[in-house]
């Protein structure tokens, strides 16, 4: 926590605890392939947020990632990459602390001001990232080399709000806010040339092309007690949006001196 000072000096909690694990692991297949594991853990726990009108009890974050590498010198390019990964996020928090009551709502949001106004609220959501890649790279370490490769990612995401009364009814006639069950998916395909231009300077350009659509779960309860789902509320996710995405990239890097590198680039999306 800490203090604003001066003549309304107030305290701002704005404690946390913050745990992490992480695991790398790497096993040679052949002489020329390995296959790499790393697994990473983010643990939050008594997040308080100042100013907001909710804490965080705990949000916990799981992340996978497989990647399966040949390359046969350690030096040069990775002839050819498959991966996977899998990212998982889950949160929930509520209004009930003591210092929550005391530094937002008492202060900004009292009865007196806004009748039937909460006195707590209560969150949770959850969010998840998968996805696959592959890419080969051919050409010499010092010599032009070309990548070409296709991803696939998915990404969902879900939140949901309640506002209570003090005698712990749900407010604003019942409903719930937030975002309502969503996914993403993106198909791509992509490409890179690396030329150098001499010992001194390199040339790098490529792009990607991408098909991404978009989903909202039209039975979710955000949705419906909000409005029926016939009424096309959230637009335009209930009508599956689609696109198509594409970039461009050009960059240069140049060694003039021992100590000096200048590097540029412009690129479109």
């Amino acid at each position: 926590d800490y203090r604003t000072g001066g003549g309304n000096d107030a305290k701002i909690p704005s404690s946390y605890n913050k745990q992490d694990a992480f695991v790398a692991l790497s096993r040679d297949v052949t002489e020329e392939s390995r296959l790499d594991f790393n697994y990473l853990r983010t643990e939050i726990n008594n997040l308080e947020l100042p100013g907001v009108v909710y804490d965080i009890n705990n949000s916990t974050n799981n992340q996978f990632n497989v990647k399966y590498i040949v390359q046969e010198d350690q030096q040069g390019p990775e002839r050819l990459v498959l991966q996977g990964w899998y990212h998982d996020t889950g949160y929930h928090g509520d209004a009930s602390r003591a210092s929550k009551q005391d530094s937002f709502y008492r202060q900004f949001s009292t009865a007196s001001v806004i009748p039937d106004f909460p006195v707590n609220t209560i969150v949770s959501g959850h969010s998840t990232s998968m996805g696959t890649r592959a890419y080969a790279t051919f050409g010499d370490a010092d010599q032009p080399q070309w990548t070409v490769g296709s991803d696939w990612r998915r990404m969902t995401t879900q939140y949901s709000e309640r506002d209570l009364r003090p005698d712990g009814l749900l407010i604003y006639d019942g409903n719930l806010y937030g975002i309502p069950t969503s996914s993403q998916n993106d198909l791509g395909m992509f490409t890179n040339f690396l030329l150098p231009i001499s010992d001194a300077t390199t040339v790098t350009l490529g792009g990607r092309l991408d098909y991404v659509w978009n989903q909202v779960d039209s039975n979710d309860p955000v949705i419906t007690t909000i409005d029926v789902p016939a009424s096309n509320y959230y637009i335009p996710g209930v009508n599956k949006n689609s696109n198509g995405l594409g970039m461009a990239y050009l960059t240069q890097r140049s060694q003039v001196t021992e100590h000096w590198t200048v590097n540029s680039g412009a690129a479109f999306a």
